[in-house]
């Protein structure tokens, strides 16, 4: 049986490996544009548009949250900040993808932009990943009741990560091979 809470935790923990390519490879530019750097650059942040943005917060925001408003109504401004971030996260990465296409046709001009980019991204991301954590799903696993539990797993499903999951998404082998050296 499926372990929603265990699966957004997993969640988080393949992220940050992701988070953590981007920032070795985007926080710190080389000076001189490199076809390996902006590969992984260009897989790191599709992988996040794909899934942490289509995929797990969506489903965090139709399933956890309500049940966790539900449950624990004195959570809801975790809640709300939460959701904020999800929002804020979404643009940040629309705008960092669209300064790595910048950065394609002039690296000199925009390499300081993305890698800052970069850097302000992942620690917001690594930053709601722990309030997530710490305020929501280490409480609310003491709340659940066995019925809340086996609906929301069942809601939940199975996990649709193209990079981690089953089913090894085409293009994400460059970015495994990083993430798994």
């Amino acid at each position: 049986m499926v372990d929603a809470l265990r699966l957004i935790h997993q969640d988080h923990v393949n992220l940050d490996k992701v988070l953590s390519v981007l920032l070795e490879v985007g926080g710190s530019l080389p000076d001189q544009r490199s076809e390996t750097v902006s590969s992984l650059l260009a897989d790191a942040i599709y992988y996040i548009e794909v899934f942490p943005e289509r995929f797990h917060h969506p489903k965090e925001e139709k399933l956890l949250f309500p049940l966790v408003r539900k449950l624990r109504p004195e959570l809801n401004e975790v809640i709300d900040k939460l959701s904020e971030q999800h929002t804020q996260g979404e643009r940040a990465i629309a705008e960092l993808a669209a300064a790595v296409k910048r950065l394609e046709g002039d690296w000199a001009a925009n390499r300081e932009t993305v890698q800052d980019l970069v850097r302000t991204y992942v620690d917001a991301q690594w930053e709601h990943m722990r309030l997530e954590e710490r305020e929501i799903l280490k409480p609310i696993r003491q709340t659940l009741t066995k019925a809340d539990f086996l609906s929301l797993n069942s809601a939940y499903g199975v996990s649709n990560d193209p990079l981690f999951g089953e089913n090894l998404g085409t293009g994400f082998d460059a970015l495994l091979r990083r993430i798994t050296r």
